[in-house]
């Protein structure tokens, strides 16, 4: 049975990887959301392959998943470019997943979460730093997610 499990605290690696992408963000924004034309994946200070890009729908409460550059956006090895997250929600990290952005979105700035996943009898740690832009400075308009997804080992 798949089932979401909370795991509260970053591991130093995460930390450490985070906090520069973090930085980063804070110089695009100046003290405020930085807009997403600020966004520069060429300069990113973060492996690509571990970023995921949600354009945001306030008004109809859709995030819908952005290309990354030219390859295909994966999530858990499946092709996920131009959907919505709530397309998608038979995966066991959604729920969690969609309750962080909302946090994130309410919060107007940056949110870090952890969250443990068993599927099948695979238990997953996944851990996230999620990163608003807006044009206004204010409303985001898409989110930049970094993403560490560790498989843990079998569920007993």
């Amino acid at each position: 049975m798949d089932g979401h499990h909370p795991a509260e605290v970053f591991r130093p690696s995460e930390t450490a990887d985070f906090e520069v992408l973090y930085r980063h963000w804070l110089r695009l924004g100046d003290d405020r959301m930085p807009p997403p034309a600020a966004l520069d994946l060429v300069d990113l200070p973060f492996p690509l392959e571990d970023v995921i890009v949600l354009t945001v729908d306030r008004e109809r409460d859709t995030f819908r998943f952005t290309r990354v550059g030219s390859r295909p956006l994966l999530w858990f090895r499946r092709e996920v470019t131009g959907q919505t997250l709530a397309e998608l929600s038979g995966h066991p990290f959604y729920g969690h997943f969609h309750a962080a952005l909302d946090r994130c979105l309410v919060g107007r700035g940056p949110h870090r979460t952890v969250s443990e996943v068993d599927i099948g009898s695979r238990r997953f740690r996944c851990s996230a730093l999620l990163l608003p832009f807006a044009r206004d400075g204010r409303t985001p308009d898409l989110l930049l997610i970094a993403t560490r997804t560790t498989a843990l080992g079998a569920t007993h």
